[in-house]
């Protein structure tokens, strides 16, 4: 679970101090959660760049994440003197602030930060202690719920690559807000239970009389909410999780929540920075935790000779454009997909449906270790389990 404080795709409200600036780039490697653009900041000794939250942002969350990588040189393809270089990170509220420092390396990875006492944020500051260039992504707050976030990402990022096009088209209407009853010209694909797409609305089909149809209370409700005239209406493919207590969505797709976990692998990030001077009363928070392989299903229904092909379609897009999916700034890997389609009879009324099959990798937060220096650089590491 996630809240965004700056996607970094916008440089509105940063400033930059001398010797430092920031540029907006596009380089999709150094992208987090599929963002379309992120920084690239250059700062010189003791340089800054900072934002300051006009309100401020009530964090939902304890821990903050951005994700960074060094610039490398594209002559020698290193980085010069990365092992002393590193950033101090402050985030503010109002007057109190906590500090941070972290390496910036060679790759493009997240960086975590627990806060302790930060409850409004009012600025981040960054400050360079040498020169530097590194990319920036999305700087955010969350809560590591595992397999809950996991699905739920997944759910998103299928249900956004819905297409409305005339293959997905059942026709037009015009109508009134507060409709309760719409009537669609030269209607197809209609059926009870089907999501159909209005402007920005979604609604439930509920009653079909010819051409006349009514509307459940779910999604955007029973009722039309705006003017339309001659407005195309669009077959849209529901997302659930585990649907097992709600209305049902014919033709849509479920991912359910029974699912396979095999441990593959135990991450166990160390303090980078042995060099860092003594006399710096700073923290840096890095991760532990588990990585499991998950076999997650997804399964899309539809009726016998309604709608195949849309849910199909939808499957298959995921697969062919999604290899990495983002949790809480974290990359996960999609390391094995395949679909099958299951025809349970030649009845109309019977249903069909189509498995996809997801492994993914993911790493867990199962526990977080809190790095503390003290001036004769004695590191101490309060271990906490948040499962």
């Amino acid at each position: 679970m996630k809240q965004v404080i700056d996607n970094l795709t916008t440089l509105s409200g940063w400033t930059s101090s001398s010797g430092a600036s920031i540029t907006l780039t596009d380089w999709k490697e150094f992208s987090a959660s599929n963002l379309d653009k992120q920084f690239l900041v250059t700062m010189n000794q003791n340089s800054f760049i900072e934002k300051v939250f006009s309100p401020t942002i009530a964090l939902k969350y304890k821990q903050i994440r951005f994700n960074a990588i060094a610039k490398i040189d594209k002559y020698n393809n290193s980085i010069n003197s990365v092992n002393d270089i590193y950033l101090r990170i402050l985030f503010f509220d109002g007057f109190i602030f906590e500090e941070f420092v972290v390496p910036i390396t060679k790759n493009f990875e997240p960086i975590t930060f627990k806060l302790k006492n930060i409850n409004n944020l009012s600025k981040i500051k960054i400050v360079a202690n040498k020169y530097i260039q590194f990319f920036i992504s999305e700087i955010i707050c969350y809560e590591d719920k595992g397999l809950f976030d996991l699905v739920y990402e997944i759910k998103n990022e299928i249900e956004s690559l819905n297409e409305y096009n005339k293959d997905s088209s059942i026709g037009f209407v015009t109508c009134q807000a507060g409709s309760k009853e719409i009537i669609v010209s030269n209607p197809k694909h209609l059926e009870k239970y089907l999501c159909v797409k209005i402007g920005n609305e979604i609604h439930q089909v509920n009653n079909i009389l010819g051409n006349k149809i009514t509307f459940f209370q779910t999604f955007n409700g029973e009722t039309i909410l705006n003017n339309y005239s001659n407005q195309e209406i669009f077959v849209h493919i529901p997302v659930y999780v585990n649907p097992a207590d709600i209305e049902s969505s014919i033709p849509g797709i479920s991912i359910l929540n029974n699912c396979t976990i095999e441990r593959v692998g135990y991450e166990n990030s160390s303090f980078e920075l042995d060099s860092i001077s003594p006399n710096i009363e700073s923290a840096r928070f890095v991760k532990t935790g588990n990585t499991f392989k998950y076999d997650i299903i997804v399964e899309g229904v539809w009726r016998k000779n309604f709608t195949p092909q849309i849910v199909i379609n939808l499957l298959k897009k995921f697969i062919n454009l999604k290899s990495i999916i983002w949790v809480n700034g974290n990359k996960c890997e999609i390391t094995d997909k395949q679909i099958n389609v299951i025809d349970f009879s030649n009845e109309s009324f019977f249903y069909s449906k189509a498995n996809l099959n997801l492994e993914i990798i993911y790493t867990e937060e199962t526990f977080e270790s809190e790095i503390v220096e003290n001036q004769n650089l004695e590191i101490n590491l309060l271990t906490e389990s948040i499962i």
